[in-house]
């Protein structure tokens, strides 16, 4: 909590609210984006993709930094992140085959917790696109 602070020159939460903050300067932000982007870089070279892992890592950090960029977001680390990565890898199995036992099959959990993970990833899914809809709408 004190590295994000000293990040953001010791402003609250409540600080943050109200900061107009798109005009950070760069050596407040630039460390963490280059750690992300090594990260991703140092993950697809242990996946095996040495040759692009750089143009992968740069793919990547660029499509999140579009997505959540500007905003303050939390990513759960440890057990909480690997469940999370499970259950969007099982609705993406889903919709590719919609078979909820082979993909308790597939995923080593039963089948009413197959269930509850895809109704959850529709919900989520569904969401978003609705948020993406209405942003359209207003644009226009």
């Amino acid at each position: 909590m004190a590295e994000q602070r000293d990040m953001l020159g010791g402003a609250t939460p409540d600080d943050l609210a109200q900061a107009d903050l798109s005009e950070l300067p760069a050596h407040k932000w630039a460390p963490t984006l280059a750690e992300i982007y090594d990260a991703n870089v140092e993950a697809f070279r242990n996946a095996g993709y040495e040759e692009i892992a750089e143009r992968l890592a740069g793919i990547g950090v660029g499509a999140t930094a579009f997505q959540v960029g500007g905003r303050v977001v939390y990513i759960p680390r440890g057990d909480r992140l690997k469940q999370a990565l499970r259950d969007n890898a099982m609705h993406a199995a889903w919709q590719r085959h919609g078979d909820i036992q082979r993909l308790a099959r597939d995923f080593d959990v039963t089948e009413p917790t197959a269930y509850r993970v895809i109704a959850e990833q529709r919900r989520l899914h569904i969401k978003r696109t609705q948020r993406e809809l209405f942003n359209k709408e207003e644009n226009e």
